[in-house]
């Protein structure tokens, strides 16, 4: 959507798109905005941290249960994959072939998903230089929201309650 139009323009144009989905006249993925942007960026960090919500806690030690705790730093040590694929890609120069071998072994992941990381999503222009870093960096801006001003001020303003925000406006909407 063009950055000129204002945020009620653009609700608006998301409730359309959205109506049209539900009516069957367009396809799934015109609902869904492009990835790499800096909402998708707050949505992935809400994503990301919603065990640490659901238990109230803000640090992997302080959530219950061994198995927890290691689920959640698998799913941790996968978007550390998706963002180490994009430095090596893009600011290191290394091959899919190099990265894909680097993130398997750095990072846990399948050889599979190693492959998918380091070629379809890390090389591509836009996605493997925006949209991979945005998952870490999402939840690390989520969680220090979260710890800095309380669930209580930080939860309504990402959810949009005082206004359409992204990880970059979001910090003034709980001010």
């Amino acid at each position: 959507m063009p950055a000129e139009l204002t945020a009620y323009e653009r609700a608006l144009a998301e409730a359309i798109i959205q109506s049209l989905y539900h009516r069957g006249r367009l396809g799934f993925e015109a609902t869904i905005l492009t990835m790499n942007s800096r909402g998708a960026t707050l949505f992935e960090g809400i994503a990301n941290a919603a065990v640490y919500m659901a238990y109230g806690v803000r640090a992997l030690d302080d959530l219950p249960g061994d198995e927890l705790k290691l689920g959640v730093k698998l799913a941790e040590l996968q978007d550390k994959a998706k963002n180490n694929a994009s430095y090596l890609i893009w600011a290191e120069g290394r091959s899919g072939e190099e990265t894909a071998a680097r993130i398997r072994e750095e990072c846990l992941v399948s050889a599979e998903r190693a492959d998918k990381l380091a070629r379809a999503w890390g090389g591509h222009p836009l996605l493997g230089r925006m949209y991979l870093p945005s998952y870490q960096y999402g939840l690390e801006l989520v969680l220090d929201l979260l710890r800095t001003h309380g669930e209580a001020r930080a939860v309504p303003a990402m959810y949009s309650v005082h206004g359409l925000v992204d990880c970059v406006t979001v910090a003034k909407a709980i001010a």
